[in-house]
């Protein structure tokens, strides 16, 4: 089991360093947010889902340039995390594919990350969806299970 407010904050720590010029927004709802799975392959989610993010915001003016993660309870049994990012978006035509294995709009990306994201949620009986941010960006909201601490 894993804390995910835990690994959230590691992880936007983490980039949020390396781009501090951006506004990182972090809204974690009380309490302690404990999930099935590995730290590992938690953190390897959020890494492609920011790194994704950070390749999106590469042409947004610094001043213009959000990276939004929240965690908040879903009824008494699940849990939401939302990413969302203030760079071009996603269609919809890119939306039906973006989960499919190879399937990528990057130059030089292989199309595997956000398939693995895919594989990682629904292993630990979660759901991911795709769509619009309120800055016109992408939005990434995962719902897993809550566990008990």
């Amino acid at each position: 089991v894993v804390d995910w407010a835990e690994v959230a904050r590691e992880v936007v720590d983490l980039w949020s360093t390396g781009h501090p010029q951006w506004r990182w927004l972090l809204a974690l709802d009380e309490g302690t947010w404990v999930v099935k799975g590995k730290k590992t392959h938690w953190t390897r989610v959020l890494n492609n889902l920011i790194s994704n993010a950070i390749h999106a915001l590469e042409g947004v003016g610094d001043a213009d340039a959000v990276v939004s993660l929240s965690i908040r309870a879903r009824g008494g049994d699940e849990v939401e995390l939302v990413l969302s990012d203030s760079g071009p978006g996603i269609t919809a035509e890119e939306r039906d594919k973006i989960f499919e294995p190879r399937f990528t709009t990057k130059s030089h990306g292989t199309g595997m990350g956000l398939a693995m994201v895919w594989a990682i949620v629904k292993q630990y009986g979660g759901d991911i969806t795709v769509g619009t941010s309120e800055w016109g960006g992408a939005q990434f909201s995962i719902r897993l299970p809550l566990m008990q601490p």
